[in-house]
């Protein structure tokens, strides 16, 4: 944009590693509290932190964080917005000029991180116009001092930026991503097999998903919201949850090895608490914000006779298909959706959630929950047929 600019680093690994980003930025950040500390890191030439003279650290309790960065020579100054995931260092160094100043040396900050997943988000503003800056939703929203506002969202093929000013409205939408490598040709008539990527799951990151390349994640012990039994002790149920699009259409398929399914009669009552029966069955809970902001929930399980039983938990506005099919110790749903119905042009903002309820045969309640998008540390009473909006999976739809 005119009067700043955005650098986002997003990451997805299996485990934690340590993620660092050095800004060039010599920083001043109002209230923070620094404390010297030695910067670990590779020694010699390679990596370069044999050469930091002085290191200290913080670590902000909140993020977005506004900082003031001067340039050294010029005396000129620039906002900087900072946006990292909970639990990140901020460090301020000291390491020698760059070629250009062939003597001397220079502070500059770097974000370091050891969650799986994750985005840095860099924000510099020469002229200081912005007035404050937030996340909301994966959406990376700038507020101007004259009012205007700017909202950005985007994934690894796409960027759009919703723009505010007054009463009007209007939307940029940018091209330009690198092409992913071409397939295979392929008989015609024949539908192109998706590049299946195995991701983490987390609100904090936007991915993309088109007719080339499908995303699957992988539930376990981490994504697990347990009861009394723990992930271990309740056989370490596992889920793998894949999103895909063909033929015009969203295809989410879930497939849950939770063991032996325990399914429930249509006429089945709960005379435990008021939650409805189906809370307490082999099944789950999918949720998917469309284009339009529109939040559209529905239980699903498998009845009796395996054909599915969908009980809408907000008002139904979209069309929608979906089949159970169900073996000895997994089960599986495939739910499809119309891209149409999920905004007006392509690309599509979403968000999407998926909570699988498990339950051993012999139990009157659920055992625990698979959670996309990670329940590590959670509980699973009291949540009826509840899901947190804030876990919500963001993707963008390329068609």
């Amino acid at each position: 944009m005119t009067d700043y600019s955005i650098d986002e680093l997003s990451w997805s690994a299996a485990g934690r590693h340590a993620i660092a980003l050095p800004i060039h930025l010599d920083i001043v950040v109002e209230g923070l509290a620094w404390r010297p500390e030695p910067l670990g890191g590779a020694g010699g030439l390679e990596d370069g932190f044999d050469f930091i003279t002085e290191a200290e650290v913080a670590t902000p309790a909140e993020w977005p964080l506004r900082a003031v960065a001067t340039e050294p020579d010029s005396g000129a100054c620039a906002d900087v917005w900072l946006s990292a995931p909970s639990g990140t260092r901020l460090w301020r160094v000291t390491a020698p000029a760059p070629p250009s100043h062939p003597t001397g040396s220079r502070q500059f900050a770097m974000l370091e991180c050891t969650a799986p997943r994750g985005a840095f988000t860099t924000v510099v503003a020469p002229r200081r116009t912005i007035a404050g800056l937030s996340i909301r939703d994966a959406s990376l929203v700038i507020e101007h001092a004259d009012g205007s506002v700017h909202e950005h969202a985007g994934g690894d093929a796409s960027w759009r930026i919703a723009l505010r000013a007054a009463n009007a409205t209007s939307s940029i939408d940018l091209g330009g991503a690198i092409a992913r490598p071409t397939v295979a040709e392929r008989d015609e008539g024949e539908e192109e097999a998706a590049d299946v990527t195995t991701v983490a799951a987390g609100p904090e990151t936007t991915l993309s998903v088109d007719p080339h390349r499908a995303l699957s994640f992988s539930l376990g012990e981490r994504d697990y919201r347990r009861s009394e039994e723990s992930w271990t002790e309740a056989g370490e149920p596992t889920a793998e949850v894949v999103v895909a699009t063909a033929s015009g259409e969203l295809h989410v398929t879930v497939t849950a090895r939770t063991g032996p399914s325990v399914v429930i009669s249509d006429e089945a009552v709960n005379e435990m608490d008021n939650e409805q029966p189906d809370v307490n069955a082999t099944g789950l809970q999918l949720s998917i914000r469309d284009a339009r902001g529109i939040l559209h929930r529905w239980l699903v399980r498998p009845g009796a006779d395996e054909a599915p039983r969908v009980r809408p938990l907000t008002r139904e506005t979209i069309p929608r298909r979906i089949e159970t099919t169900v073996d000895a110790e997994h089960w599986v749903a495939r739910i499809t959706i119309p891209l149409g119905a999920l905004g007006d042009a392509s690309p599509y903002f979403i968000a999407l959630g998926v909570t699988i309820n498990e339950i051993a045969p012999g139990r009157e309640r659920r055992r625990g929950q698979l959670v996309l998008g990670g329940a590590e540390g959670e509980w699973v009473y009291l949540r009826g047929d509840r899901d947190d909006p804030s876990k919500l999976i963001p993707i963008v739809i390329d068609r």
